[in-house]
């Protein structure tokens, strides 16, 4: 029996024995929509599920055999490096400096946490 709505829109059903590896590294959206996992009695081995980006849903049903692994929510990556730029004008009159903090971790993703523009 489905632990969720009667049709899910995303609907994860491990019924065999067989090696199940589902990776989803973004975020699922469905803020109307229901997520299904349901795990058959003694089927929870060689099952890994994980769900990097987190989700976002009206319900999410989980039964109660889960996969031997089942991530549900934000990896945290690790910093990779931290850069700091400074760009500046050419001229002398307005004289301009912008300055800017950047991260960018292990998956080439990037933050901006800081950018300060300044004149004088």
């Amino acid at each position: 029996m489905a632990p969720t709505a009667a049709c899910p829109i995303v609907d994860v059903n491990l019924t065999s024995a067989s090696k199940v590896y589902v990776d989803v590294p973004g975020y699922i959206s469905v803020p109307q929509g229901a997520v299904s996992i349901n795990t058959a009695p003694g089927m929870s081995a060689n099952k890994k599920l994980s769900f990097g980006g987190g989700i976002f849903t009206a319900t999410i049903g989980v039964s109660v055999d889960k996969p031997a692994s089942l991530q549900l929510g934000l990896l945290n990556s690790v910093v990779q490096k931290t850069f700091k730029i400074v760009s500046q004008t050419v001229g002398t009159n307005p004289r301009v400096t912008a300055t800017a903090l950047v991260k960018v971790n292990q998956t080439g993703g990037y933050a901006i946490n800081s950018w300060v523009t300044s004149f004088g």
